[in-house]
């Protein structure tokens, strides 16, 4: 398929996606909601300020308008060149200094000394500015030329963020990931306690919504009680996990969190205090990567209850207290075995290895604030072998019911301006941005995407 075909399918693909109801808020939430846990610490990325963010609106400045720039010094200088010419050429000018005073001594001609001034910084300050920015630390630069990827609602957000998913922790090491081993999984028993304040519109939303929807049925699920934190020197990762209702989450998404100012307030708790006080599903978010470096994606069945039509990177499954109790003592690769089973009929130990897997960073979900864990596993088939083994295999769940692929150089393109921004996932870009800091590297992915914003080549396709 050409790319302007694929640019056509894909433009039909968003004007036929089903975009979700926005969650109904009736009347003002109560804001008074108690944290039913909580670890107060602070965010870890840095945000420029003072004379660092002058500097960065000067290089962006010099990346928008660098032809107009180099031509107007060039034009400058030649032109002062020329006036200089005709102070040498005159005998009564015996020095240098002589052949400045003439060029400078008249009141008019203090313009010279300004065209000097601009003609030079047109010239020099690009290549100063941008070898400036490129021996910035990674935090501050990704953050930086990232922002613009943000969603615009909201307050801002000091964390690592595409769209509207925030990430709460990465990997101290993107390059190597976390393995499955390395992750313990604390679980308590406990189950979240709806706040008091709450629990009367929690019982007419499960009467008059839930109950007729789902059934009787209320699932018990995982969640995350505190936000994990890791170091370089500390390169685990512990997570404390307790019980939560499937009717909580749905209660909170379509009762509570519709509210800007409510859903503001829990954002801000979550990523500045690290208080988790929203009830929410600990979701995995799996990208899958074939042989040749090519990354799945999977556009949702219109059947599905969440982001129906929406195209995801590559997969998503719960965590399931059947993962906890599955009689390993790795129930996190347990959970990606099952995830990979169910959803795309793969085989552990045939098609892939969890070894082959790596856990990349601890996020919250957009409008939801549902917390989840994003993570890659390489399989052992190329595209063109998984797209016929998925069309061939029946699988436990048909979740969707179209495929694609995307190289390391096109989910690039995808994050600076993208085909399917309208029916994308929440989450898949994000998640796209992560393979690539764990596929290509942190500081050659800065560079390449410095080069992108600033208009030049792609990153090679791989």
């Amino acid at each position: 398929m050409s790319g302007v075909d694929r640019e056509k399918e894909i433009r039909s693909d968003e004007s036929m996606s089903t975009h979700g109801t926005a969650p109904g808020a009736a009347g003002q939430a109560d804001t008074s909601t108690e944290a039913v846990w909580q670890r107060p610490t602070g965010l870890r990325t840095t945000k420029p300020k003072g004379v660092t963010k002058a500097l960065l609106a000067a290089h962006r400045f010099c990346v928008r308008h660098r032809s107009g720039l180099r031509l107007f010094g060039v034009g400058a200088l030649s032109f002062l060149a020329g006036v200089a010419q005709n102070g040498l050429a005159d005998d009564s000018n015996a020095t240098i200094l002589e052949v400045v005073f003439d060029v400078s001594g008249n009141p008019w001609r203090m313009l010279n000394w300004l065209l000097m001034i601009c003609g030079t910084l047109a010239v020099l300050a690009p290549p100063l500015l941008r070898s400036w920015r490129r021996r910035q630390r990674y935090d501050f630069v990704i953050v930086d030329l990232l922002g613009r990827l943000r969603a615009g609602a909201g307050s801002p957000i000091n964390a690592i963020a595409v769209d509207r998913c925030v990430v709460l922790q990465r990997c101290p090491d993107m390059a190597e990931g976390w393995k499955t081993s390395d992750i313990t999984l604390n679980d308590d028993t406990i189950m979240y306690s709806m706040p008091e304040s709450l629990s009367h519109r929690y019982e007419e939303y499960v009467t008059t919504e839930f109950v007729p929807r789902f059934g009787e049925r209320d699932n018990s699920t995982v969640m995350l009680r505190k936000v994990p934190v890791a170091f370089t020197d500390r390169p685990g990762l512990t997570l404390e996990t307790g019980r939560n209702r499937y009717s909580y989450s749905t209660f909170f998404w379509h009762r509570i969190l519709g509210d800007a100012d409510v859903h503001s307030r829990f954002q801000r708790d979550l990523l500045e205090r690290q208080v988790i006080q929203v009830p929410h599903n600990l979701c995995l978010h799996l990208v899958v990567v074939t042989s040749d470096q090519r990354a799945l994606l999977t556009r949702r069945a219109f059947k599905t209850e969440v982001s129906a039509g929406k195209w995801s990177c590559s997969i998503e499954e719960n965590l399931s207290l059947g993962d906890l109790g599955s009689g390993t003592d790795d129930p996190m690769a347990a959970w990606v075995a099952r995830a990979l089973h169910e959803e795309l009929a793969l085989e552990r130990g045939r098609h892939f290895s969890t070894e082959n897997v790596r856990f990349l960073a601890v996020f919250a979900e957009g409008e939801k604030l549902n917390i989840s864990m994003a993570a890659l596993a390489r399989v052992d088939l190329s595209s063109d072998e998984l797209r016929e083994y998925i069309a061939t295999m029946p699988k436990k769940d048909e979740e969707f019911d179209r495929i694609d692929f995307l190289s390391t150089a096109e989910m690039l393109s995808e994050l600076h301006r993208p085909i399917r921004q309208q029916v994308y996932h929440a989450s898949s870009r994000l998640r796209m941005l992560l393979a690539l800091l764990h596929l290509v590297g942190e500081t050659r992915l800065i560079t390449k995407l410095e080069a992108l914003i600033e208009g030049s080549e792609l990153l090679t396709t791989r």
